[in-house]
């Protein structure tokens, strides 16, 4: 008999979702940029700003969810010093988690400043005049919140929650699912 599925719930899946979805339509919209380009030699001009804008949504998803599966950047090397060591490796990796948690959220701040006084300026995208160019910093907020947040969730995931994971799992980057 096979294995009951675990139901994920949906806050788990918006990273992946939107990655999947941006990445399929930037895609598509560049391959008819490209056969618009060669074979009527006309170009949408508003198509490469949002190809641009597509790719940073997808970059900063892609942060948060590096968050939540354990393979942000991090210094690792103090898990192979210590290796010997569990409970002390454990509490550095922690304590580097914590650091990594701090700076998402002061970058989040950071580039919300940013973006709110570009919304009070009320600038938009030179080729797409109906997209606010505060849509470029966006991702920015979100993605660094959803990192600090993932990794918060992650840590608790992995202290308190029912699927404790092993030094071993959080040196290699194991993700708790």
């Amino acid at each position: 008999m096979e294995a009951a599925k675990k139901k994920i719930p949906f806050y788990d899946r918006i990273e992946w979702w939107v990655i999947i979805i941006l990445f399929s339509c930037m895609t598509v919209l560049t391959f008819f940029t490209v056969c618009s380009r060669y074979l009527f030699s006309f170009t949408f001009s508003w198509a490469e700003q949002l190809t641009r804008l597509m790719l940073v949504w997808i970059s900063f998803a892609g942060i948060s969810w590096a968050g939540k599966i354990n393979v942000h950047n991090r210094v690792t090397v103090v898990a192979v010093l210590f290796a010997k060591h569990e409970k002390l490796t454990r509490t550095l990796l922690t304590i580097g988690d914590l650091l990594c948690v701090a700076f998402g959220f002061y970058m989040a701040w950071q580039t919300g400043t940013v973006m709110m006084k570009i919304m009070s300026t009320h600038q938009m995208m030179p080729s797409m005049l109906w997209c606010p160019k505060w849509a470029m910093y966006l991702p920015g907020v979100l993605g660094m919140v959803g990192l600090s947040l993932r990794i918060l969730q992650r840590l608790y995931g992995t202290y308190w929650g029912k699927t404790r994971q092993s030094l071993n799992q959080i040196k290699e980057g194991g993700a708790v699912e």
